[in-house]
């Protein structure tokens, strides 16, 4: 939760519930996507990724400022300290990302 959303005790209560639905909700996720037919995925080439990650980083830092590319006002959705938490998990797996070199970066 963001700051002051929820006292300490009840922030802890909520991700440790997270934490334990973890498993039975990735299990739930897998069977989902089991359904999903083959012809309904997008392969995006090896060549791509870079682009699309570092596409994906603009547009995060964009929801956490609430300022898109071209200067227009967005709804600020992301918290920065939530990115930079997701960032370092991220990075920790691959990090060759542009989001763990940018001087940019979340």
């Amino acid at each position: 939760a963001r700051k002051g959303v929820l006292d300490a005790d009840m922030a802890q209560q909520s991700r440790e519930v997270a934490f334990d639905m973890f498993d039975d909700t990735m299990d739930l996720i897998k069977r989902y996507e089991a359904d999903i037919p083959d012809s309904s995925w997008v392969d995006i080439p090896d060549a791509d990724i870079d682009d699309y990650q570092e596409m994906f980083r603009q547009n995060r830092i964009q929801l956490r400022d609430g300022v898109d590319s071209a200067g227009n006002s967005v709804n600020k959705v992301y918290d920065g300290d939530m990115l930079t938490l997701m960032r370092r998990v991220r990075c920790r797996q691959d990090g060759s990302g542009s989001e763990c070199t940018a001087s940019d970066r979340e």
